[in-house]
Parts: C-alpha cells; structure tokens; sequence
C-alpha cells in the first residue's frame, strides 16, 4: 500500500495529500502531531488577569472601593506599558495603535478612580 505524506501539493488531489512510493528512503516529514506546541506567551495580559483576580478577592473582603482602586491603577499601569514598549509589544495588551491604546486604557483606569473616590457613587 502506498505510503501517504503532508508534504504540499499542487496537484489537485485534495487538502494537500499526496501518495509517495514505498521505495522512498527519506525519512518522514515532521507531523504536526510530533511537535511541540508553539506557546502564545503574554506576561502583560496575564499580570492585568492576576490583577483582576486580586481585585475580586479585594471586593469579597475589603469592599468595592479597594476593588475599583486596583482595577484603575491596572488599568493605568497597562497604558503606560503601551506607550513604553512600542509595535506589538505588550503582547495581550496591544489592540489597536499605540496611543489609541493608551488614550483608552488610561480613559477607562482615569474614570473607574474617579468614580471610586467620588462621595455618593
């Protein structure tokens, strides 16, 4: 029986398949399955998701102030990492250009701090 590959084709024999001859004395190609997984590492975005965690952990014991302040400053510390690090870097962070970015994130931390330091809110 025919010995069946990975290897891309332009032969139009469907999903890239093709049918090499048993007498073949290279050695297979890499499957995917063979490989180790490529890891999509991204500190920032795990610091603002541990930051998140200890703010719900703040608001089930101190209150939803002290869970505001740390979202705000999470939030303002993640603009100010835009802006130092530029392209695509933070990675988990980075959206849209640097400074849309920024201006947002800022925005969102700027407003959450004056909302939780607002008497009455």
């Amino acid at each position: 029986m025919p010995e069946v590959t990975d290897e891309p084709t332009d032969a139009p024999t469907g999903r890239g398949r093709t049918e090499a001859s048993s007498s073949a004395t290279e050695p297979p190609l890499d499957r995917p399955s063979d490989r180790q997984p490529d890891r999509h590492r991204a500190p920032a975005l795990w610091l603002v998701v541990g930051a998140i965690v200890v703010a719900a952990v703040a608001a089930a014991v101190d209150g939803a102030r002290s869970a505001a302040i740390v979202l705000g400053v999470t939030l303002l510390a993640a603009g100010l990492a835009r802006v130092t690090r530029r392209g695509r870097e933070p990675e988990g962070i980075a959206v849209r250009s640097t400074w849309w970015d920024a201006v947002v994130l800022w925005g969102l931390g700027g407003g959450i701090l004056l909302l939780q330091g607002t008497p009455g809110v």
